[in-house]
C-alpha cells in the first residue's frame, strides 16, 4: 500500500504538473507498485453510484475518476481501490476513496 500511495504522491502528481514526462501512467504505476491505473470511470457507473465516486475537498464536490487497484469487482474481499482526483489549483492529488472495490453493476 505504501508504494501505491507513494506513486500517487510522486509519479502521478509530477506527471500531472508537468514536472516529469510519462508516456504511459498505467505501465509506470504497474512497475512502481504492482497496481493497475485507470484515468476514467464509466459515466453510467459514476452517475448510478454517486456516493462511491464523489468526495468533498475544500468545500467542493469532486468526481473520483482516476483510480489504482488490484483485484476485480466480482470478489470484493480480495480487491483494493484508491480513487483520487488532481486539483489543478493546489497541484495536489487528493485521495477520496480507499477500500474495497467501489460499487458497480458487476460487484
Amino acid at each position: 500500500m505504501f508504494l501505491a500511495l507513494e506513486w500517487i504522491a510522486t509519479n502521478y502528481r509530477s506527471a500531472r504538473t508537468g514536472e516529469r514526462r510519462c508516456s504511459d501512467l498505467g505501465e509506470d504505476c504497474k512497475n512502481a507498485c504492482g497496481f493497475h491505473f485507470s484515468a476514467h470511470q464509466s459515466d453510467v457507473t459514476v452517475s448510478k453510484y454517486k456516493e462511491d465516486y464523489r468526495t468533498v475537498w475544500n468545500g467542493k464536490k469532486y468526481e473520483l475518476r482516476a483510480h489504482i487497484g488490484k483485484g476485480n469487482g466480482r470478489n470484493p474481499e480480495s480487491t483494493i481501490r484508491i480513487a483520487f482526483f488532481f486539483d489543478e489549483v493546489s497541484s495536489k492529488a487528493v485521495i477520496g476513496f480507499f477500500g474495497q472495490h467501489q460499487q458497480t453493476d458487476v460487484s
